[in-house]
Parts: structure tokens; C-alpha cells; sequence
């Protein structure tokens, strides 16, 4: 017995439904993922890279072999597939963003539009946010697009290497030049998959299409050995292993579903500065869950069914796997403003409600555009035409730091913003990068990240400012390949890390009189769209405070315990309680514009409520 994928004949139309069946357990994995009520639904995401593959590779080698490729039709026909959702939603989030959220927020927005309408969210990702796990990416409308630049990076790297081999061997048999060509996809495959099991940075393993590239083509190594007949009329029956298959994707996928039901609070937040493992609530690796969807997806897909099922659970998710692509897009712009402006938390109405919604505007996409998508130059350049259009206005908005009205509170006006301006006044420490031993004032070594940054601003904001002077480095590793003499000529040294991070070489340089202080950590919440949305009810909106995010209340205590007096606690000032923290100013300015770094006001702040009379106890010792 052959299995032909052939959608003109109804057998294969059965094993199609198959495949939205599968689709649809991926796309409800993925909206409770984002929902924050799955932890284990990102592995969602492996379903639709290897559906993807099953479904694009045979036919693009088929064509390739045959003479019937053409690299600009199939570009123009992927984006016109794509395009028109992410242009909707790139203008949805750019109007939403406009209403709702602060300069920093819409900046971020913006920048992140430009990103998708360039189909390369996946790089941005890589490079400002670091790693899928990270809190911030729950207020990201756009965050979830990564999997769209991943996908369309394939389409436009892998035919052309494809063609090329295909002309290097072009006087063999075409039948020659199919297994040649499969040969190719295989050697593909294993190296792309020994790049993902030993790249230990996990930020490329996952956003890297080098590194996900495996999974795209171990379903097109299935679809070839499928569309090239198969034979499933063995010992073992795999109609009866592909229920299994299925059973096993399910059960992986919503593993996490057993920390849910036993009421487990659920936090896969970093914690800034302790340098804790992300926890995902998996009950093994991630990359072991990884490939365990891949192969089982692989097995799935090799026995599709070719018998009807009926029954209700089967064919609803059959109908949402056809319109998984439009609840991709919309889900997670309605969760993100939703938690931005609404519900922070998200609580279980509130994502129900936002789950609704995912459902009726992907109904209405998959309608009203995406079954009316003809594949033509004139419906290209129009959606090419818009999608510019938006890139460029996001561009602009991007250019002005997302500075769309006034905001007294971050002392932001209209008309008088730049580039870069929330980030430049924490980045303004690079410049101190070298120190004069000889003058009078107090020598001063700072060490660390953006919150070690934030200290020295906070310096610079005290009333001792003039009596020290200081030298930035990010880590210790500097003086590892400098001079480490330099190190005994500091009097203080700031930083902020925990202590027994700090390297024996330098222990082993200061001199006697030399004190390490710790820095501590500090938060200020998620972010502040919800008192922004309501911020003209309140009669007094400088004693509005907010939730801090789960964990750094306990990491900061950890820190005070590892360095005793030796410590600048950064975070305690600000809490109103053990779950609370203050977010303005007692003259009503935000204290941070981010929720992690200090405005101006909020160095000034700290400097008057903290670091006066800490400077002058650890001043007053080194006279």
C-alpha cells in the first residue's frame, strides 16, 4: 500500500485533517503557553515546525528536480501567505500601543514592528530580549512573531542551496538527482541537530534557524519517504501506533498541567542578580522535550490515518488547526494589552475572555483573507506596498523613542525626545572607563551590569560625588587581561554580583584598607500601562503602588545574608510590604521607566533616601 499525499482524492483529505488535528493541539499548547497556565505549551511550537516541513519540503524538491522551480514565485507565494496577518497585526498592535502605553513600551513595540515586517523577530529576540523565558516577553505584542522570522529564513536560504546542488549533478537521472538531493536534506538535518544538542547558549539554540532547522527537515525527510510511497502493511499496524504518537504529544506538550492542577505557583521569571535557572515546570530537559515532540510528530505523520474519526473533541480541533495560523497571530496582541493595560496577572476569566477573542478574529481572518489570498503580483506588491509603509512609520515612531504625547511623570515632552533617551542616562557610566589615581578624591571601582550602571548614577546624583571618582567595567574578566596591579589602588569597589563570585585574583590584589560592597537588586514591577490607562482617577497617583514580581524579595534577602554590612539594599526602601513596591517619587516622577532602571529621578531619589548615608559611612571609614 503507497501513501500519496493528493489532496484531489478523498483518502488524503482524511490525512490532511489529521494534520489540522495536530495543528490544533499545537496552537492550544502555544495560547495557554502565552496565557501563562501551560509552561510546557512552547513545545507547541515543534509541531509546526516539523508540519511545516513535511508540508513544504517534498513538493519544493519535487519542483526543484523536475525544472518547475522558480525561487521568485515561491518567495512571493510564502509571503503572500504570511504577509497579510502579520500586516494586520503589526497595524492592530501600532494602534493599540498608541493608546495604552508608555514612550519606553512603544518604543520596544515599534521596534519590534519594524522587526516583523522584515520577518526577522526571531534576530531581535535573540538580541534584546536573550531568552523566550523572559517575563518582559509577556507584554510584547509582537514577541510571539520569532517563529514567522524563523520560518521564512528557511524559505529563503534552503531552496537556493537545493538549486545549486541540483545543478552541480544535472546531467543524472532525475530519480539520481531526488536521492542526491535527499541526501542533502539528511546531511542538513544531523548537523543542524548536533548545533542545537551541543550549543549551550540557549538564547541561538532556540531563535537560531541553524539551530531549528533539524526540525523543519526531519518533516520533510518524513513527507518525501510519504509522497514516495511507504509501505504500512506490516507486523506492526501504524494506525494503531499513531493514537499512541498522538497520546504521548499530549501528555508531553501539557506535562506542566500536572503543577497546575496541584495549585504549584507557576513563576518562569529571571531574577535578576541571583542567577538562578529558569524554571519551565518540565519533568525533564528542555531540549529532551524538544525532540521528544519532534520524533513523535515524525511517527504521526508517517502513519497518517486514513480512516474518518468523528467525534466532537476531534473535529474541533481539526477547525481550529485550519485556523491555528490567524489564533497565532491574534493571541498573543490580545494577551499582551490585556496584561499591559487590564490584568497583569492574567487571571483565568480574563485569558478565557482573551482566548475568545484569539478564536473569533482568527474565524474572521481565515474567511474574510486568508481564503481569499490570490497568489498574484498584484496582491503582492499592494501587501508589500503596506507592509513598508508600516515598517517605516514604526521606524519613525522608533526614531522618537515612541514619544507620542506628554508625560510629566517621566519628565518626557513631546518635541523634545531623541534616540536612545531612556537608555542613554544608565549607559552614560561606559564613559568612565579610566581613573586618575593622583587626585585628591576617593578611588572607586564599579563593577557589573545595567544595575551596577544605575549605582553609579546614583553616585553622581549624591552629595559625595565630588569627593569620588570611579572606574566602570562590566565584569571581572577585565582585569584578567589587564593590569591587575591597578587593583590594589582602589580604595572601594562596588559591584554587583554575589560574593563568592568574585575571583581569588582580585582578593588576592586589593590592598588591606579596600572594602567590597555588594549592590543589591531591585524591581519595580511588570510595568505601569495599567496606571497609565486609569492614572486621571487617582487623587493622589504618587502613592500608587504595585505588585513586585514574584522572587526578588527573597533574592534580595539572600544577598543581605551573603554580605552582611557590606551591603547597598537597593530594594528594601521601596517596598510597602512583602508583595508591594512604590513607583514614584515622593514628587511624583516614576522611579524607574522600565520596572528594573533608574530615571534621573529615580537616582535622585535614592540618592537622598539610600546612598547619602551610605557613601558617607564607607567614606568616613577610608579617610
Amino acid at each position: 500500500m503507497r501513501i500519496l499525499i493528493n489532496m484531489e482524492n478523498t483518502s488524503a483529505k482524511k490525512r490532511y485533517e489529521y494534520i489540522d488535528f495536530l495543528k490544533g493541539i499545537a496552537i492550544i499548547a502555544v495560547l495557554t503557553y502565552h496565557g501563562g497556565y501551560m509552561p510546557s505549551g512552547f513545545l507547541g511550537v515543534e509541531l509546526f515546525f516539523v508540519i511545516s516541513g513535511f508540508l513544504t519540503i517534498p513538493s519544493l524538491i519535487n519542483k526543484i528536480v523536475d525544472g518547475n522551480f522558480s525561487y521568485i514565485i515561491f518567495l512571493r507565494n510564502r509571503l503572500l501567505r504570511l504577509l497579510p496577518l502579520i500586516v494586520l497585526a503589526i497595524a492592530v498592535s501600532l494602534v493599540a500601543g498608541y493608546f495604552l502605553m508608555l514612550p519606553d513600551h512603544y518604543e520596544n513595540l515599534s521596534q519590534a514592528s519594524v522587526a516583523a515586517g522584515t520577518m526577522s523577530e526571531n534576530i531581535l529576540s535573540a538580541i534584546t530580549t536573550g531568552n523566550y523565558w523572559n517575563t518582559e516577553n509577556e507584554f510584547r505584542p509582537l514577541m510571539h512573531l520569532w517563529y514567522v522570522g524563523v520560518l521564512f529564513q528557511f524559505y529563503i536560504f534552503f531552496p537556493p542551496i537545493l538549486w545549486i546542488i541540483k545543478r552541480i549533478f544535472n546531467n543524472k537521472e532525475k530519480e539520481k538527482q531526488r536521492i542526491i538531493l535527499r541526501t542533502a536534506l539528511l546531511t542538513v538535518f544531523f548537523c543542524s541537530l548536533l548545533l542545537f544538542l551541543f550549543t549551550e547558549d540557549e538564547t541561538i539554540s532556540f531563535y537560531g534557524l541553524h539551530c531549528r532547522f533539524h526540525e523543519i527537515a526531519a518533516g520533510g525527510l518524513i513527507g518525501m519517504i510519504v509522497n514516495n510511497g511507504a509501505s504500512v502493511d506490516r507486523n506492526i499496524s501504524f494506525n494503531r501506533i499513531t493514537p499512541f504518537a498522538t497520546a504521548a504529544i499530549i501528555i508531553i506538550t501539557f506535562s506542566s498541567l500536572i503543577y497546575v492542577i496541584s495549585g504549584t505557583e507557576i513563576n518562569t521569571n529571571y531574577i535578576i542578580g541571583s542567577n538562578e535557572e529558569i524554571r519551565t515546570y518540565l519533568l525533564f530537559p528542555k531540549k529532551v522535550g524538544l525532540l521528544s515532540i519532534e520524533i513523535l510528530t515524525l511517527i504521526s505523520l508517517y502513519a497518517l490515518p486514513t480512516n474518518r474519526i468523528d467525534n466532537a473533541l476531534f473535529r474541533s480541533l481539526c477547525w481550529l488547526g485550519k485556523i491555528s495560523f490567524g489564533i497565532f497571530i491574534w493571541h498573543q496582541i490580545i494577551i499582551a494589552f490585556c496584561r499591559y493595560s487590564f490584568y497583569p496577572n492574567l487571571e483565568i476569566a480574563a485569558f478565557a475572555i482573551c482566548g475568545v477573542l484569539s478564536f473569533i478574529l482568527a474565524y474572521i481572518s481565515y474567511i474574510l483573507l486568508e481564503k481569499r489570498i490570490k497568489y498574484s503580483w498584484k496582491q503582492f506588491f499592494a501587501w508589500i506596498t503596506a507592509d513598508v509603509l508600516l515598517v517605516a512609520l514604526s521606524f519613525f515612531i522608533y526614531l522618537h523613542s515612541g514619544v507620542v504625547r506628554d508625560v510629566p511623570e517621566l519628565d518626557v515632552y513631546l518635541g523634545k525626545e531623541h534616540r536612545g533617551m531612556f537608555a542613554e542616562y544608565c549607559d552614560r557610566i561606559y564613559q568612565y572607563d579610566s581613573i586618575d589615581f593622583n587626585s585628591n578624591k576617593i578611588p572607586m571601582l564599579l563593577v557589573g551590569n545595567s544595575f551596577a550602571r544605575d549605582f553609579g548614577n546614583v553616585i553622581l546624583e549624591s552629595d559625595y560625588c565630588d569627593n569620588v571618582s570611579f572606574k566602570y567595567i562590566e565584569d571581572w574578566d577585565y582585569y584578567a587581561d589587564n593590569d591587575l596591579q591597578e587593583i590594589s589602588k582602589f580604595n572601594l569597589i562596588f559591584c554587583f554580583c554575589k560574593k563568592d563570585e568574585i575571583p581569588e585574583y582580585v582578593l588576592k590584589n586589593i590592598n588591606k584598607k579596600c572594602r567590597i560592597i555588594g549592590i543589591g537588586t531591585k524591581n519595580y514591577g511588570t510595568n505601569d500601562g495599567v496606571f497609565n490607562r486609569n492614572k486621571n482617577i487617582y487623587s493622589d497617583y504618587t502613592k500608587v503602588v504595585k505588585p513586585i514580581i514574584s522572587g526578588y524579595v527573597q533574592v534580595n534577602e539572600k544577598l543581605k545574608k551573603e554580605w552582611k554590612d557590606d551591603y547597598i539594599d537597593f530594594l528594601s526602601p521601596t517596598l510597602v510590604d512583602s508583595t508591594h513596591v512604590r513607583i514614584f517619587t515622593d514628587d511624583g516622577h516614576y522611579i524607574s521607566h522600565d520596572g528594573r532602571h533608574l530615571t534621573p529621578a529615580g537616582a535622585k531619589w535614592y540618592a537622598t533616601k539610600v546612598v547619602n548615608n551610605e557613601l558617607k559611612k564607607y567614606l568616613s571609614k577610608n579617610k
